[in-house]
């Protein structure tokens, strides 16, 4: 997050900044991916808990790059710098509006989540078993299944 905010504040006062941000990111993001998928392995699951807390430091990162941006812009004597005035506000309301519409939704756990433990473990071997045909099944089939179609065969009368 510092990363972060150090580009984002930087880079209105040094725009050289910005493509080495993106470099830093996207060698991290090909770094990360390949952990993920090959080497990581994690013990713990946090369901997405701690979302509202990065989303809380991007927003003030943002506030506080359009702080800079504003007084930087200000101090250059830049003729539309009072435009972004409202901008940190309209940041801040936005993050209110997050943290009351969605943020409860992640104080308690999903139900998926909750009713993992009460899930039986299916029986796979069960499973293997209803997938093969009759034909290729290594048990002997019972006579009692069949018995009713013997019964009906002997029934039946020849017209001989």
């Amino acid at each position: 997050m510092q990363i972060v905010t150090i580009v984002l504040c930087y880079s209105c006062i040094a725009p050289l900044i910005i493509p080495f941000g993106a470099l830093y990111f996207g060698l991290g993001w090909l770094v990360l991916r390949n952990q993920a998928l090959k080497v990581y392995v994690p013990r713990y699951e946090s369901y997405g808990r701690m979302w509202p807390h990065i989303n809380n430091r991007i927003l003030a990162s943002m506030v506080l790059y359009q702080v800079t941006m504003f007084g930087y812009f200000g101090v250059q004597q830049f003729v539309y710098a009072p435009l972004l005035i409202p901008l940190p506000i309209l940041t801040v309301l936005f993050g209110f509006i997050c943290s009351k519409k969605f943020y409860p939704s992640f104080q308690h756990q999903a139900l998926e989540v909750a009713a993992s433990e009460v899930k039986e473990v299916p029986n796979m071997e069960l499973i293997y078993r209803s997938f093969i045909p009759l034909s290729l099944s290594f048990e002997k089939i019972d006579d009692d299944q069949f018995e009713g179609a013997r019964f009906e065969v002997s029934r039946q009368t020849s017209f001989v």
